[in-house]
């Protein structure tokens, strides 16, 4: 995992550790529109950064930010995840999950549009027996989002 904020890797070390897979990933802070990791991962998640508004149940202040706000903020976020994209599509991985906590079309379904525009990556179709109790939120080319009220709490 990499992270640029100390603090959310502290947080990342903590959930490796709880689900018992600190053997298998290691959690590096750095810029990931610029690191370079020193042996290809398998895989990897690209939980893109994003306005939060699907946690909005948990953290109600992003639901008070203006509109205007919300766009320059989504603007910039888009623009720091085509980054990272554009970086990590180099480390040699054959897996990319991408995950984002927004509610947005912009932010989620049109990231990975833009992705596939870039060329090297493809789409591997989510099943719906791979994803039991939530058949209905694959979409028809095979992304799944799930929104907090499948879920209860949200994410």
């Amino acid at each position: 995992g990499v992270d640029l904020k100390e603090k959310r890797a502290k947080r990342m070390r903590e959930n490796i550790e709880r689900t018992r897979l600190q053997n298998k990933v290691k959690v590096t802070v750095a810029d990931a529109k610029t690191f370079q990791p020193s042996l290809p991962p398998l895989g990897f998640l690209l939980d893109a950064p994003c306005t939060a508004t699907g946690t909005g149940r948990k953290n109600v202040d992003v639901m008070r930010r203006s509109e205007a706000e919300g766009k320059k903020m989504e603007e910039e976020l888009v623009n720091t995840t085509v980054g990272i994209w554009e970086n990590a599509k180099h480390w040699g991985s054959k897996v990319c999950v991408f995950s984002v906590c927004s509610l947005s079309v912009r932010e989620g379904e049109s990231q990975v549009d833009t992705f596939l525009r870039m060329g090297g990556v493809e789409i591997d179709r989510i099943m719906p027996e791979e994803v039991p109790g939530f058949e209905g939120s694959i979409d028809a080319q095979g992304r799944l989002r799930i929104f907090p009220s499948d879920r209860g709490d949200g994410f």
